[in-house]
């Protein structure tokens, strides 16, 4: 028995035997290595036929394991595929109405009596911030239909800015309108919201056999 051989029959000996059935049923090996798998598999009392059979129950039982875009799966895609969409109405609706009724005009020019220091820079970050995230959604939704590995982590990370963007834009809003108050009853309402679905969803993404099992690519 040459280096080569010492070492691969080394390697098999030390392999559990779920290792050794995958190997066995796959083949491949050169006339060599299957004589040295065949040896060990023996060694330790299995067959050609236990070897099938292992490994025919073990894909059955992934087989019976849940996967695929079923189940509670159904309304978190509802929910991504209807989250920039939302985004996008609020978007039109609340600054084309600031346009139009001249609000950017009365808060923004420096000649208007009642210009604010900082609006413009706010109203530009809250649509900036909001395409961004029109766009991770977008991409959250190619990850989920995809069903990438990626999707669970990107999915809690999205989850979790939304949070912190609901309490950090209050914050900077109170900083340009004196008559804000950081946490009015419209914001609570939201952060109570976000919260309860973090705290809902996010779980699911780290223990559902189903999340794990489905999102492999």
């Amino acid at each position: 028995m040459n280096e080569y051989e010492k070492n691969l029959k080394e390697n098999y000996e030390n392999m559990h035997d779920d290792m050794l059935l995958n190997l066995k049923t796959r083949g491949g090996q050169t006339a060599e290595a299957k004589i040295l798998l065949d040896a060990e598999l023996n060694r330790r009392g299995f067959t050609q036929e236990t070897a099938i059979q292992t490994n025919l129950e073990a894909a059955t039982e992934k087989i019976n394991q849940p996967n695929g875009l079923r189940g509670w799966l159904i309304l978190v895609g509802i929910g991504i595929v209807f989250s920039p969409i939302k985004i996008g109405f609020s978007i039109v609706r609340t600054y084309a109405q600031i346009i139009n009724d001249g609000t950017w005009q009365k808060f923004s020019s420096i000649d208007s009596p009642n210009y604010i220091p900082h609006f413009q820079s706010l109203m530009l970050g809250e649509v900036i911030f909001n395409l961004c995230m029109m766009i991770a959604l977008i991409y959250l939704i190619y990850l989920f239909g995809s069903k990438s590995k990626k999707f669970p982590k990107f999915f809690i990370a999205v989850s979790a800015i939304s949070i912190v963007a609901i309490p950090l834009d209050s914050f900077l809003a109170a900083l340009v309108f004196d008559d804000v108050k950081v946490f009015d009853m419209e914001t609570i309402k939201e952060f109570i919201k976000s919260l309860l679905f973090f705290g809902i969803w996010v779980p699911y993404m780290l223990i559902s056999k189903r999340v794990k099992n489905t999102f492999v690519h």
